[in-house]
């Protein structure tokens, strides 16, 4: 069921990025503060960003290299484009601007501004966030503003966190 669990939302995160391919590195510039959102804003390298952000503000004040895929995007005209970094990936998607989709924490060496990280305990989770959340198998998802913070809880421990923009869920659902 866990596997089942994890292999549908993949699914769902794949869809976004399906069809046509282009990869290539990229080199931003110096870090610096961007600021957005009323919801949940994590932050990395000193950059502060939030799902529907405007992507390029935000790529370009990380100063660390990435790794670059984009694809069209199968529910928005344009392209749906992914930054990987080391810690973190960046997912967009096009309209009048590109706007961060979603934010992924890929690894324990990461953490969300209040201190949650993969490997944390269910309990870690409740105690910083709280238990107004919603369930749905592993998933634990809290709302806050125009966008939402999506957990995985496997055997007590958090095994993913990304924090997704309304869109996304409007799209997949």
């Amino acid at each position: 069921m866990k596997k089942l669990s994890i292999l549908v939302v993949l699914v769902l995160c794949l869809a976004l990025l399906a069809a046509c391919s282009d990869n290539t590195s990229g080199e931003n510039k110096p870090a610096g503060k961007v600021t957005y959102g009323d919801g949940y804003v994590f932050t990395y390298k000193n950059v502060n960003m939030s799902p529907d952000a405007p992507a390029k503000e935000v790529i370009d004040a990380i100063p660390e290299k990435y790794e670059y895929f984009e694809a069209a995007s199968c529910a928005f005209e344009g392209l749906d484009k992914t930054y990987t970094y080391p810690h973190i990936e960046v997912d967009t998607y096009p309209g009048d601007v590109d706007r961060i989709v979603a934010i992924y924490l890929r690894d324990d060496l990461v953490s969300t501004p209040e201190g949650l990280k993969i490997g944390d305990s269910k309990e870690a989770m409740e105690r910083i966030y709280g238990t107004g959340y919603t369930v749905n198998g592993i998933e634990y998802t809290y709302a806050k503003g125009s966008m939402s913070l999506r957990l995985h809880v496997e055997d007590g421990k958090v095994t993913y966190i990304c924090y997704a923009s309304k869109v996304l869920g409007q799209v997949a659902e």
